[in-house]
């Protein structure tokens, strides 16, 4: 059986060899003592005499055991060495584990150390890119914001209160452009955070909200032509209305771009009026008579009313002419065309349809021979008009011959007028 404390060789040699000289130098040393307690005086007595032969009997006895203890004790130290060496070699086990898990550790940091620099190298790459991106975004920014408010056409932008809202107070103006406040009279200020009824009078604001939330619910652009009310005036505007939708397709915004258009509907309305209008004297010219008229008779025909024809040609216009110049001839055409339109019933038609050629189409007669009536009462008014024109000066005066024609059953325009 192993013992509890092995001796090693080196101790177990040393610590004989130590026993066996103390074996020897003890007896020695024991003589001595002995031999300087026989020099004690004899007068001790015989307690003493006593008392030195039970000092001289440890003494032998140390003698004997002295060399067992001193073995013991080498024995006891042998063993506290290999504990000692035992924990040491533990020790040392345990400081190498712990030396090779922290190397683990470093090199797992080492290694996490350079993942987080290639991390970093990314984030900062993304982040440069993020930031030319930016710069990009605000320059793109600012090339839009000077589209925005260097675009003649009106533009402004309506938020919805939530997505694919609708109704009177879902739509609130975030922003318009410079033309919008230069062409409608209205300051940024007033319209921008307001609503559509806070915007527009009543009537246009609930014609606008019939049109946004028709393109909300159907999230297509909705093109139209509204005529309103400004400080400016009354102009007429050509309006597209495109939804913005998020990223999930629901509509967030609207955005409107209107263009002025009331000077073409003007040029337009007077190409019509060239078209079917008197130039000089603002009356309906033949075309435009003759759609009026025939429009009129068949009215006539479905209330089996009766219409008649009023031919007027101008006397003297050609001595006026000559006498005193073309610009006297062109007021007096417009004197006639004013004084007929003045003189005939609310419902006839006044047209020049020749050079001093004139035609009242009067519909809806009340009995026959009323057209006579209204010829008469033409001639008056011309005859007052010279009155008041001579009074003030005026050189030379108007007169017209005065022709009837009234319709009869299955009478057609052309029948009239031939």
């Amino acid at each position: 059986m192993t013992p509890r404390h092995p001796w090693t060789p080196g101790i177990r040699a040393r610590y004989t060899a130590a026993g066996a000289l103390l074996g020897a130098v003890v007896p020695v040393l024991a003589i001595a003592l002995l031999a300087t307690l026989g020099h004690w005086p004899a007068a001790a007595g015989p307690v003493e005499a006593l008392r030195r032969l039970h000092a001289e009997q440890d003494l032998l006895a140390l003698t004997h055991t002295a060399p067992a203890a001193l073995a013991w004790v080498g024995w006891w130290l042998g063993g506290r060495e290999a504990r000692l060496r035992a924990v040491a070699g533990s020790l040392e086990s345990r400081v190498a584990e712990q030396t090779a898990a922290l190397r683990q550790q470093a090199d797992a940091l080492a290694a996490a150390n350079v993942a987080l620099h290639a991390a970093n190298d990314v984030l900062v790459a993304h982040q440069a890119e993020l930031e030319r991106q930016a710069e990009s975004l605000r320059a793109s920014q600012a090339t839009l914001g000077l589209i925005y408010d260097g675009t003649s056409d009106l533009m402004f932008l309506m938020a919805l209160d939530a997505p694919d809202a609708t109704g009177p107070d879902a739509y609130r103006c975030e922003s318009v452009n410079a033309a919008y406040c230069a062409v409608t009279g209205i300051a940024r200020e007033r319209v921008v955070g307001r609503t559509l009824r806070q915007v527009l009078p009543p009537e246009p604001a609930e014609l606008a909200l019939s049109r946004y939330d028709e393109t909300v619910r159907t999230r297509r652009a909705l093109r139209y032509e509204e005529v309103i009310a400004l400080p400016t005036g009354t102009r007429t505007f050509d309006t597209r209305l495109t939804p913005i939708a998020d990223a999930r397709g629901a509509v967030t915004h609207l955005l409107g771009v209107a263009r002025d258009v009331t000077a073409q509907k003007r040029a337009e309305a007077a190409l019509r009026d060239l078209s079917t209008h008197d130039e000089l004297t603002g009356l309906l010219n033949r075309r435009g008579l003759r759609a009026a008229a025939e429009q009129a008779l068949l009215v006539g025909r479905r209330t089996a009313r009766r219409d008649a024809v009023l031919f007027l040609d101008l006397d003297r216009f050609k001595p006026i002419n000559d006498a005193h110049g073309h610009a006297a001839g062109d007021e007096a055409l417009r004197a006639v065309g004013a004084l007929l339109r003045h003189a005939v019933r609310a419902g006839d038609l006044v047209a020049r349809v020749g050079g001093d050629e004139f035609v009242v189409f009067a519909a809806g007669l009340a009995h026959v021979g009323e057209a006579y009536v209204l010829a008469a009462r033409l001639q008056a008014a011309c005859a007052a008009h010279n009155a008041a024109a001579a009074a003030a000066g005026r050189a030379w005066s108007i007169a017209f011959s005065v022709g009837v024609a009234e319709q009869e059953a299955g009478d057609d325009l052309d029948a009239l007028l031939a």
